[in-house]
């Protein structure tokens, strides 16, 4: 008997067995064997940000489905990040961040900025003060707005 499986065009779906994923399976039906059939663990690739226990096995040990699949956001001491999905900005990233973000197609990007350069950039923290209508930005309150003699000074302050 044949076990069958179908993967959404959004989606990937991650093959196991005792706990080692062996495979990516892509859009489609594909057939599983009935006896012994792996696990599987299906992936919708919206941006989302990939678990911690499984972010650190496929670091370790599938570094190619990392470059291919997924955003990787490894920030420094000295940087914070703007995480962006379809030009929008998502999540302000702390410095010494360390996270995976599943891709969406181009879609996602990281925007790094060095934390002790004075101002911010100005698309980031136009994006930031923008009122959105799924709430406020993730991460906003690490960025520190002030009037200074009637001018607008911008910085990102080391509070993370």
């Amino acid at each position: 008997m044949i076990k069958k499986i179908s993967v959404r065009k959004d989606q990937l779906a991650l093959l196991s067995r005792n706990g080692d994923y062996y495979k990516v399976l892509h859009a489609g039906e594909h057939l599983l064997p009935w006896l012994n059939t792996p696990e599987v663990l299906l992936i919708t690739l919206d941006g989302s940000e990939v678990p911690d226990v499984l972010a650190d096995y496929l670091r370790r040990f599938q570094p190619d489905w990392v470059e291919k699949y997924c955003l990787v956001a490894d920030l420094s001491e000295i940087e914070a990040g703007a995480l962006y999905m379809d030009g929008i900005l998502q999540e302000i990233l702390p410095p010494s961040t360390r996270r995976l973000y599943w891709r969406v197609e181009d879609d996602l990007t990281l925007v790094r900025m060095n934390t002790q350069q004075v101002q911010v950039q100005t698309e980031v923290m136009n994006a930031v003060l923008q009122p959105r209508r799924k709430g406020a930005v993730k991460g906003r309150d690490a960025i520190l707005t002030v009037q200074v003699s009637g001018l607008a000074c911008r910085r990102a302050e080391n509070r993370w």
